[in-house]
């Protein structure tokens, strides 16, 4: 029960299409940096990319990303 009353995670659209490399080491370094802005253990975040999707900003289809962050607790630090 300790775990979800600290987790906290990163759901990310990009209409870009990422390598698998590439994505894997996004998701790490975000991983890393959830973890560390939020003070929580890195074992208490969940990431997840979605890449190719539907994104347009400012009516421009260039590349974009939309993503937000979930956490219980700790986002007002």
């Amino acid at each position: 029960m300790e775990a979800r009353l600290q987790s906290c995670s990163l759901l990310l659209h990009t209409n870009v299409a990422l390598s698998p490399e590439a994505k894997a080491a996004f998701m790490s370094a975000a991983s890393k940096a959830i973890a560390s802005c939020l003070g929580k253990p890195e074992s208490y975040v969940a990431v997840c990319v979605v890449d190719g999707a539907s994104v347009c900003f400012g009516g421009s289809p260039d590349p974009a990303a939309i993503g937000c962050v979930y956490s219980l607790g700790s986002i007002n630090k």
